[in-house]
């Protein structure tokens, strides 16, 4: 434990960037593919909405990575 580590908000993003989808199940999902930039906005309302629905079941850990990085 003789190592100091710093964790940054761009570490953070990278890492919560790079998590599966949350689904309703127990399974992973496979990563979504890359959309079109007109349907961005969309997608990423959808993909807030699947969040928030599935918010409780997030380990606190990843819950309080995207409370930060959200600046709540």
């Amino acid at each position: 434990m003789n190592v100091y580590t710093h964790v940054n908000m761009k570490d953070l993003a990278d890492d919560i960037e790079n998590l599966p989808a949350v689904t309703g199940s127990n399974s992973i999902a496979q990563p979504k593919p890359l959309v079109h930039e007109t349907s961005k906005s969309t997608t990423t309302q959808n993909e807030l909405a699947n969040l928030n629905s599935n918010w409780d079941s997030l380990p606190e850990h990843i819950r309080g990575a995207i409370s930060t990085l959200a600046g709540v």
